[in-house]
């Protein structure tokens, strides 16, 4: 583990602490995109649920190690049909970002991208969960 991994570990989890229900016996996962000299961190359920709500808990971090507070986030979730549903995304701490709750309608493989638009630039990252019924 790198020290960028451990680092958004140990800040991720008390913000994950406080936005995810504490009756889930199921834990995250913690993904990491390097996109540009941006890190895009996703962290979510393993195993996400039809028609159970869900948050992304998301962490930017620069080239240099620094978490990144002054971009604006978007999170687009596509689903099996291939429809996307834009889901609202806002700061939750330093270089940190929770979106609204997210309730999948169907089974199926889900999509989840995450744009950070940083000073003019945009880095995507695309993640995929499944949801099981």
């Amino acid at each position: 583990m790198n020290r960028v991994q451990i680092l958004i570990l140990v800040l991720l989890v008390p913000l994950v602490a406080s936005c995810v229900s504490p009756t889930r016996s199921e834990g995250l996962t913690i993904e990491d995109q390097v996109v540009g000299e941006l890190t895009i961190s996703l962290a979510f359920s393993s195993t996400p649920t039809v028609n159970r709500s869900e948050r992304a808990n998301i962490i930017l971090v620069d080239a240099q190690g620094q978490f990144i507070d002054n971009a604006l986030v978007s999170l687009i979730v596509s689903g099996p049909d291939g429809d996307a549903m834009p889901v609202s995304v806002g700061q939750a701490n330093q270089g940190g970002y929770t979106s609204e709750e997210i309730v999948f309608p169907a089974a199926g493989m889900w999509t989840l991208v995450v744009t950070a638009s940083l000073d003019g630039d945009e880095y995507d990252a695309t993640f995929t969960r499944n949801v099981v019924n």
